[in-house]
């Protein structure tokens, strides 16, 4: 018999926020990002115990090179996607902030305007309106998840959950929890709501969106969703026990997509190089905004601010940690929720924190 997660805890799982603060080290200034070896070591006895878990990182640094390592289960290779889970909204704030920069949209623009006239979004207290940023930097006022979300199946909470459930949805959102711009609030649902504007504001479904402005220009193979064109690496949970995988519906440009390591790897460079035709949203990103940005949050290490995004699907888990000034980067994508998680790896390997001890 399969032991699974019970649906209340899959539900919230599309990402888990850094449990604390970490102290600064003097490791994080002078830290030099690992070669192969270190990395390997690093990786053999996490997957050990484990027959079937994936772990893939990519060493990003400073002189153009990208280095991939994969610690794989059987059958798992280079060309295998794993779930991003909420990585996926990095992506969604990339395209906001492309869509700005050419004048499609605005930041400021209500988002409103974007949806239904039939279905609308209640304004704060004081008659501010939910504008596009707020719902990328998680400052819009709407709750984590929506009132009215039931989980479709145990296994796969959003299985059902189409334009039609999201668009109910909003209709069942009667009021904020905080004033639109005031307070960061985790919001799966807001950053749902935002891939559907930016549909409406351009005409494209979600998936061609990103296909079009994003994964084509950067040679990704990523996709939204589920693909029979390359394997996904199985997820697991917490003890390691086989999971399903995610249908992620309109909840999608908060967490439905899929990617290869190498794919990662060319997302988080994009950050770093900032090549055309994105030089001109890369500056947007944390443009007004005096902490977290479009589809990402910083933190200072010491004298070094990170920028990242982490995700959780019900069974898998992975991590995006930046260093814009140093030019560095490591993702970590792992299909299981047990063991070490890819937030301490990222770090371990980006700035030489200590790996928790999991005995």
């Amino acid at each position: 018999m399969k032991m699974l997660l019970p649906a209340a805890l899959a539900a919230a799982t599309l990402a888990q926020p850094l449990a604390a603060k970490p102290a600064a080290t003097e490791a994080a200034a002078t830290h030099v990002l690992p070669d192969e070896a270190a990395v390997r070591a690093a990786l053999d006895p996490l997957v050990a115990p484990y027959p079937g878990m994936a772990i893939a990182v990519a060493i990003i640094g400073p002189g153009g090179d990208t280095t991939l390592f994969h610690a794989p289960a059987t059958g798992y290779d280079g060309a295998t996607r794993f779930e991003i889970g909420s990585v996926t909204k990095s992506m969604t704030g990339m395209l906001l902030a492309l869509l700005t920069a050419e004048g499609t949209v605005s930041l400021d623009d209500p988002v409103n305007r974007y949806l239904p006239s039939d279905h609308q979004l209640p304004d704060g207290g004081d008659g501010r309106a939910i504008t596009l940023g707020d719902l990328s930097r998680h400052r819009s006022g709407l709750p984590r998840m929506p009132a009215d979300f039931l989980p479709a199946q145990p296994y796969n909470p959003y299985a059902t959950y189409d334009d039609a459930a999201l668009l109910a949805s909003i209709d069942a959102t009667d009021a904020l929890d905080s004033a639109p711009g005031s307070t960061v609030a985790y919001s799966n649902f807001g950053v749902a709501i935002l891939g559907l504007a930016l549909e409406r504001a351009t005409g494209t479904p979600y998936a061609e969106l990103l296909e079009q402005r994003l994964f084509g220009p950067l040679g990704m193979t990523a996709v939204l969703g589920d693909s029979d064109d390359a394997p996904l690496a199985q997820p697991h949970g917490a003890i390691h026990n086989v999971q399903s995988d995610w249908d992620l519906g309109a909840m999608g440009p908060a967490g439905g997509a899929r990617a290869t390591i190498g794919d990662m790897a060319r997302f988080a460079r994009l950050y770093l190089d900032r090549p055309a035709p994105f030089d001109a949203a890369i500056p947007l990103l944390f443009e007004g905004a005096a902490s977290d940005g479009l589809g990402l949050f910083r933190r200072r290490f010491g004298d070094r601010e990170i920028v990242w995004h982490n995700g959780a699907t019900g069974g898998s888990r992975s991590m995006m940690a930046l260093d814009p000034d140093r030019g560095e980067a490591v993702v970590v994508m792992i299909n299981s929720h047990a063991g070490t998680g890819p937030e301490d790896l990222a770090l371990h390997f980006l700035l030489g924190r200590a790996l928790p001890d999991t005995e």
